[in-house]
């Protein structure tokens, strides 16, 4: 039984020098399946959102429009249209980011929590614009999540929706924070494979 636990254990760090690139391995992470799971749904949210929006950006600049963010005669329509691009970039990198950490192999770390801490910042904005049309009583039709796609009204529904978003997406947070390095894993697999044998 001690060979078949060795042999195993050697296994397992194969399997984990596999996985090793030019990138160091101490940056680099094995993240557990739950957080793949999140990773990879609220990426292909997220790129959805962004391509919604990339796909009619003039429909997207009128529905943005009725939430009288940048009303200002100084800031115009232009203000506007850098605003509805920015965000739109930034949803597809928040997007890309996250799929990368969800289906990469051994994901970088750095990078995968900066496309969720973008996602939770984007989302915590989005609650913020939307509990502020809500309150004002403004006639949203379109809460532009999705761009002119997969419209929905402002409601109370489409608040809580979002603050489940940000609820999971920080949890997706704490997760990816207690990510273990590859050189972290190999050490624990050669510490108990040395204190088996």
């Amino acid at each position: 039984m001690g060979t078949e636990h060795r042999r195993g254990n050697r296994q397992a760090i194969c399997t984990v020098e596999t996985v090793r690139s030019p990138l160091s391995s101490s940056l680099r992470f094995i993240p557990p399946r739950r957080a793949r799971w999140g990773l990879t749904v609220y990426g292909l949210v997220f790129v959805g959102q962004g391509f919604g929006k990339a796909l009619d950006p003039n429909g997207y600049m009128a529905a943005l429009d009725a939430f009288h963010v940048l009303k200002p005669a100084a800031l115009g329509a232009l203000s506007l249209g850098a605003l509805g691009l920015g965000w739109t970039v930034l949803e597809l990198l928040a997007g890309v980011a996250m799929l990368y950490g969800g289906l990469a192999r051994a994901p970088a770390k750095q990078l995968t929590l900066a496309g969720v801490m973008l996602a939770l910042g984007m989302s915590c904005a989005y609650l913020a614009l939307d509990v502020g049309a809500y309150a004002r009583h403004l006639p949203i039709e379109n809460c532009t999540c999705f761009g002119v796609y997969l419209r929905q009204r402002l409601s109370w529904f489409v608040i809580l929706q979002e603050s489940a978003v940000i609820v999971l997406v920080g949890w997706l947070f704490t997760t990816v924070m207690q990510w273990r390095s590859l050189d972290n894993v190999v050490r624990t697999i050669r510490a108990r494979s040395l204190s088996v044998a």
